[in-house]
């Protein structure tokens, strides 16, 4: 009777310690969020000599500065919430320009995401994306005047209000992700004639843009690596022109598919049909002297790079590009050109160094207004990327990097 007795609560000691270790049905539906965080350290040491418009003594103006721009640091909490789907939050902050007015830091990342195999949502303040190609330039703001559709909305002299803005977007993936379509509602930054920015968060943009893109991992197999076709619709309220519509076209072809030693042709056109030549536009911003007479006016604007890759044992080792741009404005005399070689070098795992050279030269009416004929810019680079991640039970569609211009890809 004594062992009988004993047997009892032996087994419930056991039944209760195999219910605590089961886990409930609450519990069993939950996961811990992962956690990413990336960033660059992008440090240019820049000569700079500007030409002016009249030739004579003091018509060049030359120096030399420590750049810190752009570089960025981004965090991002995602969780899985069934098979492919996932959601999460991702805030981040780069450093602008000393001269652009927007304080030390300038948040350029604030937003929600939810992403499935073919369909991707995202809310709140991201890149604008109006563009159709990227380009093997140090900063993306080096081609601002040539690669983007500027905003009409801003008389602000800095890249950062060209570039992110407040988005609502859907995005859709077909053809194992190669083919994408995008739409988007967007709120772009508005100022005044001064440049200073406005309390106005209204949507004032519409955008589509549809697309080919090889997956990143095959990238050097095709030919066509990249190709697309997008329009920017922006809300101006001007008279005689109510509506600033920029095109954009693009496609980057492999003319070596060889993955150790590739060979990129890339080319872009952007077309601004402007205001009309009836709108009504302030005097003080109408003038292409100003970024918004700019944005507002009629222009076409290429670009194209030809580009080298050296990736011994499939590591990016070597790049040496060379970019060329060329706008010009319609009903007037005013053009402009750029030309950006440069050569970057990986000494490790997200070191690079490396220099960039970058010439402009201004025509017609546009140097007049501008008051300068050329410049020249010299950059000696060096930059520091990194990725970590913790929590990692998931995959991902692309590098959290890839959300900021990469001179690399």
């Amino acid at each position: 009777m004594a062992a009988g007795r004993l047997s009892v609560p032996r087994f419930a000691v056991l039944f209760l310690l195999m219910a605590c270790s089961m886990p409930s049905p609450t519990l069993a539906q939950e996961s811990s969020a992962r956690f990413t965080v990336a960033g660059t350290g992008l440090v240019s040491l820049d000569l700079n000599r500007t030409t002016a418009l009249e030739s004579g003594v003091g018509d060049t103006d030359q120096g030399v500065v420590t750049n810190f721009s752009d570089s960025f640091l981004l965090l991002r909490l995602d969780r899985q919430l069934y098979t492919n789907h996932r959601a999460g939050m991702l805030l981040g902050f780069l450093f602008p320009d000393a001269e652009t007015d927007l304080g030390d830091v300038f948040y350029n990342q604030i937003n929600v995401f939810y992403d499935t195999r073919t369909f991707r949502g995202t809310l709140g303040r991201t890149r604008l994306e109006n563009f159709a190609l990227e380009f093997p330039t140090l900063r993306e703001e080096d081609l601002l005047e040539y690669a983007f559709v500027l905003n009409g909305f801003s008389n602000a002299d800095n890249s950062e209000f060209n570039r992110y803005g407040n988005v609502a977007r859907a995005e859709l993936f077909g053809l194992g992700g190669r083919l994408h379509v995008r739409g988007q509602a967007s709120n772009w930054s508005v100022t005044d004639i001064e440049g200073e920015r406005q309390n106005d968060f209204d949507v004032n943009t519409g955008s589509g843009f549809l697309g080919y893109q090889l997956p990143h991992s095959i990238r050097y197999s095709g030919i066509v690596r990249e190709a697309g076709v997008g329009f920017q619709s922006q809300k101006v309220d001007l008279a005689g022109g109510k509506w600033l519509v920029g095109l954009s076209a693009g496609l980057a072809v492999n003319l070596s598919r060889n993955p150790l030693r590739n060979i990129e042709l890339r080319g872009q056109v952007i077309h601004n049909r402007g205001v009309g030549p009836n709108a009504r536009v302030d005097a003080a911003a109408g003038t292409l002297a100003t970024p918004m007479g700019r944005a507002l006016s009629r222009s076409t604007a290429l670009v194209a790079s030809l580009r080298f890759l050296r990736r011994p044992y499939q590591l990016d080792r070597l790049q040496a590009a060379a970019t060329v741009g060329y706008k010009t404005f319609s009903g007037v005399d005013a053009s402009q050109l750029t030309l950006v070689p440069n050569v970057f070098f990986q000494l490790g795992q997200g070191v690079d160094v490396g220099v960039q050279y970058q010439y402009e030269s201004f025509s017609g009416n546009l140097a007049e207004l501008l008051g300068r004929r050329r410049s020249h810019s010299v950059k000696f680079v060096l930059v520091f990327s990194f990725q970590s991640m913790f929590n990692d039970y998931f995959g991902d569609r692309d590098d959290i990097l890839n959300l900021e211009h990469g001179y690399i890809s």
